[in-house]
């Protein structure tokens, strides 16, 4: 059997129910690759996790699938049929609390014109090692060769779970 494995965070926003302070957090999601079609990696991810994951309030949440590889954000497909995929894997976590999702654009600066090779998401704890994902995803080395060099920029910040906050809503 061949497994898939991803991360889903999911993050509290400031309205949490007290039946759902332990949720907050990165958790790792295992499933059987070959179930699974490559669109639906996203889906299935998230049909593991909310079987196997008790969440009162889900308005109180955003979730987010990422490639654990890349740190880049999986989409869902918007076809997959609602729980389709719920005995395909396994639930692992919660583990990192500081994680945060971040939208990082790429250009490609030098030449005559700069380049923008497009806005990425990209997850992680470390903004650098984020940004530094972001270009990996993106650039092209075949671009050096004729003088650009890449140039990256945050684009946006998602809702992230960060210590402080988690702290705060303890208190």
């Amino acid at each position: 059997m061949k497994f898939k494995t991803v991360i889903v965070l999911a993050l509290a926003g400031p309205d949490l129910h007290d039946d759902d302070a332990a949720v907050p957090g990165g958790y790792i999601v295992s499933f059987d690759a070959t179930a699974v079609p490559a669109k639906h990696i996203a889906d299935a991810a998230l049909d593991v996790f909310h079987c196997r994951i008790a969440v009162r309030e889900l308005d109180s949440f955003e979730f987010y699938v990422l490639d654990p590889r890349q740190g880049n954000k999986v989409m869902d497909s918007g076809d997959a049929e609602p729980y389709s995929f719920t005995g395909t894997g396994d639930v692992d976590g919660p583990h990192v609390a500081a994680w945060k999702v971040a939208a990082f654009r790429v250009v490609a600066k030098g030449g005559r014109e700069d380049r923008d090779l497009g806005t990425v998401s990209v997850g992680g704890v470390d903004l650098k090692e984020m940004a530094d994902a972001a270009v990996d995803l993106l650039w092209d080395e075949r671009l050096r060769s004729t003088g650009f060099h890449p140039f990256v920029e945050r684009a946006r910040e998602e809702p992230h779970l960060s210590e402080e906050s988690a702290q705060e809503r303890q208190r």
